[in-house]
């Protein structure tokens, strides 16, 4: 400090010792010793170049490390109370501004990263509240901070649900069909078409009228090359068009 302010040396280290009272332990500076002092020592010079002789490191017992707000409070010499207390409250309003801005910087920054997960969670097949949870996850990875946390939103409120159902399961809504009985009525109904896959299996696929009551989900097994092989679920409104208006299966 001294050299900075082009003072005589030694006036830095004097004006502390002499106003010490009016400096906060923990927010104007810290006494370092033991572990801590080492520690910075080892850091110190490490990073400047400097206490270059062990024996230089080894003669110092204590160390007192001044914080920006303690910088500031020493930079100028005040010779009454008022004058100590002025500062303060003009430091305190310094830091507030400072702190505000960079928290307003740290939300928009997080927003930024939020937007940008979003789009890889929806890119990779996540919706509503998997593809915002995702990217929640994810900025916290990133960030240190969890959007949903910040804005205590512990829980999400669920969307509707659209049931995905199999034939097995279709069959056992309706009365204890079986699988191969309910695919022969959505046959019927024109909502779906067989054909023959490479080794002659029978499969199953939507015509142009099945298509809005059908969903494709991945499975976790695999063609030989690499995609993913799907499987054809049927929503829960197909039943109704099973039933008839009468509420019996056709």
């Amino acid at each position: 400090m001294d050299v900075v302010h082009k003072r005589p040396k030694g006036t830095a280290g004097r004006n502390f010792r002499q106003h010490k009272n009016k400096f906060i332990q923990g927010e104007d500076y810290e006494m370092l010793t033991e572990k801590k002092l080492a520690d910075f020592l080892v850091l110190f010079a490490t990073t400047k170049n400097v206490f270059a002789k062990s024996d230089s490191i080894n003669k110092i017992r204590s160390l007192i490390v001044l914080y920006e707000m303690g910088y500031l409070m020493s930079v100028k010499s005040f010779h009454d109370n008022l004058a100590w207390q002025v500062q303060r409250q003009l430091i305190n309003v310094y830091f507030d501004h400072t702190k505000s801005s960079i928290q307003n910087n740290i939300a928009i920054d997080i927003a930024d990263q939020f937007e940008a997960c979003k789009r890889i969670a929806k890119t990779s097949g996540l919706i509503g509240n998997q593809a915002i949870i995702s990217a929640s996850k994810a900025v916290f990875k990133l960030t240190g901070y969890d959007p949903l946390e910040l804005l205590d939103q512990k829980q999400l409120i669920c969307e509707p649900q659209k049931i995905h159902l199999t034939p097995t399961a279709i069959g056992k809504i309706v009365g204890g069909l079986s699988a191969q009985k309910v695919n022969k009525i959505l046959e019927k109904e024109g909502l779906q078409e067989s054909f023959r896959d490479a080794k002659n299996k029978k499969c199953w696929k939507p015509t142009e009228n099945g298509r809005p009551f059908i969903v494709l989900k991945d499975t976790s097994k695999k063609h030989k090359d690499g995609r993913p092989i799907q499987q054809m679920m049927w929503l829960e409104s197909v039943i109704s068009i099973l039933e008839g208006p009468q509420g019996q299966l056709i």
